[in-house]
């Protein structure tokens, strides 16, 4: 029997906008606002510049649209949306929940993993443990222990900066990561004080116009690398797309109907050609990238295209407490990648087991076991695909449609107001609010 959409969307996702209280109230500090009392020296995000002592520094990382377009730019987002929303206060004594935006400075680190920096050695994340120093020493903090702040680290690279400066002093607040090993080495099993949330895309709210038409059946575009110093999560997306070349350059048709490839070697795309390709295709390949998560799976269900996820190990899966992923999305084992499993990684990275960069702790951010399937090459994969029930095909990308808004970082302009869909940061609200306002509970578990 097939379920109605109404059916699917109730074991598919929860209405966060419909059971936040409006009594639960969030005040927002923002330390760049408080550089004053916090002894830092003045961040602005826009012109990407740290000023201390007359003296300016000037990030040179390369990003040449604005912050706010990024991947990392979801604690901007989130701001924005907590100001607009009814649980908002601007008073931060009276506040049940306090949420520490401490974006520019996070994004001028950042922009150090990534080619950038600051001109004379300037380095943000000791300012970064200046403020961290000062709110742990708050007495609203140190009464509750800090279990009603909330902080945000939306670089894989940026939650070790906590994790390093005050991983005891902030574990019972609650963790906003992009994948779950930024807290792991901070928090034991059952006492996981963090939510892991997409990566942003809000070039894909932007896009205005009719959709194409699904003609291709695969994509994948992504940056790949080999050799002794290359991250596991770059060497699977190596491999993939050398599997997938050789076994549609020996098929019969050609495989025109497949986009598989690495960026460079003729194959870079600019977003927007990125974007349009993505939602010509049927499904999407995610793997890890430098680390388990990515901005491929945001990129994927905004597309409209079924997640392919390839493993092991496995990309992060955001927001897992909400979306069964079994029911929007498809896996495979692909057993080549054992091989390179057994390859060393770099010592330069220093592998711990808890490590983002260590393979051995990407694990699924739920159970998938039972959907698992065994693919002894690339071409089996195609072929699964290609031979799939159009039914389940179907359910796929109508159940990827509707927790689409889950990977959204603001609502479209299209949306009815009273009966609009939960975005990220509709989500988040209401975490913060349940997980203080429920007497005796700071684990998301219990929510």
């Amino acid at each position: 029997m097939m379920l109605s959409h109404v059916h699917l969307l109730a074991l598919l996702i929860l209405f966060p906008c419909q059971t936040a209280s409006r009594d639960c109230k969030i005040g927002v500090v923002d330390v760049t606002d408080r550089a004053y009392d916090f002894e830092l020296a003045h961040c602005d995000v826009e012109r990407r510049t740290i000023t201390r002592d007359g003296q300016v520094y000037a990030n040179t990382d390369s990003q040449g649209e604005s912050h706010k377009y990024g991947q990392h730019a979801g604690p901007y987002w989130l701001v924005h949306a907590i100001q607009a929303s009814d649980q908002y206060t601007d008073d931060v004594d009276r506040a049940d929940v306090i949420f520490v935006d401490d974006y520019c400075f996070m994004m001028s680190h950042t922009g150090t993993f990534h080619g950038g920096g600051f001109a004379d050695g300037f380095d943000p994340s000791a300012e970064l443990q200046k403020a961290y120093n000062k709110l742990a020493s708050w007495p609203r903090f140190t009464k509750t222990n800090g279990s009603d702040f909330v902080f945000y680290s939306p670089h894989p690279a940026t939650g070790l900066s906590q994790t390093e400066m005050k991983c005891m002093e902030f574990s019972r607040s609650l963790h906003i990561v992009v994948e779950a090993l930024q807290r792991r080495p901070c928090s034991e099993p059952a006492d996981q004080n963090y939510v892991v949330v997409p990566y942003a895309s809000p070039h894909f709210i932007e896009d205005q116009g009719a959709w194409p038409a699904q003609s291709h059946l695969l994509f994948f575009l992504g940056s790949c690398e080999d050799g002794e110093d290359a991250s596991y999560g770059k060497k699977m997306r190596s491999l993939f797309v050398k599997l997938v070349r050789q076994s549609t350059s020996l098929s019969t048709d050609g495989s025109k109907d497949i986009y598989v490839h690495c960026t460079g070697d003729q194959h870079s795309q600019a977003h927007d050609q990125l974007r349009h390709n993505m939602r010509r295709s049927l499904f999407c390949i995610v793997l890890p990238g430098d680390t388990a998560s990515s901005r491929r799976l945001t990129e994927a269900v905004l597309a409209g295209c079924i997640p392919v996820f390839v493993g092991p190990p496995w990309s992060s899966m955001p927001l897992a407490h909400k979306i069964n992923y079994t029911q929007i999305a498809l896996f495979f084992q692909l057993n080549a990648f054992q091989e390179v499993l057994q390859e060393t990684l770099p010592d330069q990275h220093m592998l711990r087991g808890d490590d983002v960069f260590d393979y051995r702790g990407w694990s699924p951010d739920t159970d998938i076991s039972a959907h698992v399937v065994q693919a002894a090459t690339a071409s089996d994969i195609i072929d699964m695909l290609r031979s799939m029930d159009k039914h389940k095909v179907k359910h796929l990308l109508q159940n990827a449609a509707m927790v689409s808004s889950l990977f959204r970082y603001r609502h479209l302009s299209t949306d009815d107001e009273q009966h609009s869909s939960p975005t990220v940061p509709d989500a988040v609200i209401e975490l913060m609010c349940s997980r203080v306002m429920e007497s005796g509970s700071n684990t998301i578990e219990s929510i």
